[in-house]
């Protein structure tokens, strides 16, 4: 369990309020799948939110963060051929509990310039790249499906990416990658009362700063 201090400050024409709001406790779990040759599945069991655990709270909102390492080379080869753009790489999709479908891809831009194949010649291009995104739920169906005492589910797909535009005669193509990746998922709980309290008091009382300050 990670607490955190989330400072509210309230800023107008009429003057600063400064409100210092009571930490809201979070949940936190991550797991990993370490590198493997694409294309490749995974389920993961992620603890489910219990508000018995965090004093009868419901969950206000998920957080779902995926990061993904992509490492490998691709191969061309080919005769009298011009590859005039390319990226390679992977993707990674995750489902989960409540209608969760998320996705990040880690993509190198590996032409151009262009990379020309001379017969007998072949083109080794290293792939090295990571990426990482986060997506927060509040919907009730993913809320619901989170909350309990229980574990869920995520399913994760992983695979190789590689897009080229091409000019002239042939191409042979051979993609070795590997695909590492992360998923953490955070619960978030309805704030203390004292909380909401405190932002309702101090958005009031900016509003009274204001109004005393005016003249007729």
């Amino acid at each position: 369990m990670r607490c955190k201090i989330l400072p509210l400050i309230m800023l107008s024409g009429c003057g600063l309020l400064l409100v210092s709001v009571p930490a809201m406790a979070t949940l936190i779990e991550t797991q990993t799948v370490p590198p493997t040759a694409t294309m490749w599945t995974e389920t993961l069991d992620f603890a489910q939110y219990n508000p018995a655990d965090n004093d009868g709270k419901a969950l206000l909102q998920v957080n779902v963060l995926l990061e993904m390492e992509v490492t490998g080379e691709v191969t061309f080869t080919g005769s009298n051929t011009t590859i005039n753009t390319g990226n390679a790489g992977g993707s990674l999709a995750v489902t989960g509990p409540g209608g969760i479908d998320v996705s990040v891809e880690a993509v190198k831009q590996i032409a151009p310039p262009a990379i020309q194949l001379v017969s007998g010649q072949p083109v080794v291009i290293g792939i090295d790249t990571s990426d990482s995104v986060l997506y927060q739920f509040t919907g009730a169906a993913i809320l619901a499906a989170s909350t309990g005492t229980g574990t869920v589910p995520y399913d994760l797909v992983a695979d190789g990416l590689l897009t080229l535009k091409i000019t002239g005669g042939n191409i042979s193509v051979n993609q070795n990658t590997t695909v590492g990746a992360s998923v953490t998922v955070e619960y978030i709980p309805i704030p203390e009362p004292a909380s909401l309290a405190l932002m309702l008091v101090g958005g009031l009382g900016l509003l009274i700063g204001c109004g005393g300050g005016r003249r007729p």
